[in-house]
């Protein structure tokens, strides 16, 4: 009797274990939608937020999505020293389809910043296994590099009809990026329901894909910036080898290897 008591204990253990997991992950499940904190904005600093609660391994960020009754905010934090360079170099797409579908086709697509940004990378940095150099330096060298970044790609918007416009535009878009003193990557993006033809007070779901895009090179070759010195790389489709001393532990593959995830989310009401 004894035993079936000590047995049955643990399975009350493990049931318990298993529906605090279970809530944890409700909390963070962009499908529940959230309110946007008062005052909001997507200026890169992340102040109104408490926390990035959500996690995505493939693309290495850490994430939120939230809505009040004119704009849906997504914000991320990039701790990884490929992706942040792949982000430089070769952009960061969203895509939200309003019918909740997982399919690009008929999606919204934003783009910013646009592939061929950063070809000014970066060694080391955030990864374990890097090259340590200077925070400061590479705080300063990101924050360079950001600057220069002032157009984002539009498709699929139809109020929109160019393919590229300013981060400074009249459609009360907002994109903007960031480093913070550890020379991390923040970055924010708040899109107007309107322009997604979308209405908070009717809780739609939607499906939104985040891709972090492969870096793309042009004659097998090109130019980079490794800290602060300009040296030329190669790679051929033998081992796609850099040269020029670039390291920091960073693979070409990974490098120019989009990283993509795909999840849904609910518009809380207003």
């Amino acid at each position: 009797m004894q035993t079936k008591c000590k047995i049955f204990g643990k399975s009350l253990t493990f049931f318990a274990s298993l529906l605090t997991s279970l809530a944890v992950y409700a909390q963070s499940d962009p499908l529940l939608g959230q309110k946007a904190p008062a005052g909001t904005k997507a200026d890169g600093k992340l102040t109104e937020w408490a926390s990035l609660p959500l996690y995505n391994k493939s693309t290495q960020l850490h994430y939120t999505v939230a809505n009040d009754a004119n704009n849906i905010y997504l914000a991320f934090t990039c701790t990884d020293a490929t992706s942040i360079n792949k982000i430089l170099g070769g952009g960061l797409t969203i895509a939200i389809n309003k019918d909740g579908k997982k399919k690009e086709k008929d999606a919204a697509v934003v783009s910013y910043p646009l592939s061929g940004g950063g070809m000014r990378m970066l060694r080391g940095g955030n990864r374990q296994g890097g090259t340590n150099i200077d925070t400061a330096a590479l705080v300063t060298s990101r924050k360079q590099i950001i600057t220069g970044m002032k157009e984002v790609g539009i498709t699929g918007i139809k109020d929109i009809t160019d393919t590229l416009i300013s981060i400074y535009n009249v459609y009360s878009l907002k994109a903007a990026m960031n480093v913070d003193s550890k020379a991390n990557l923040i970055y924010e993006l708040a899109i107007p329901l309107k322009l997604l033809e979308l209405d908070a007070s009717s809780a739609t779901e939607i499906a939104f894909n985040v891709k972090v895009n492969g870096i793309q090179f042009n004659n097998n070759r090109m130019n980079i910036n490794v800290d602060g010195g300009a040296r030329s790389g190669s790679f051929d489709g033998g081992g796609m080898r850099m040269g020029g001393g670039f390291g920091g532990g960073q693979g070409m593959m990974e490098l120019t290897t989009p990283s993509d995830f795909w999840s849904k989310y609910k518009l809380a009401k207003p």
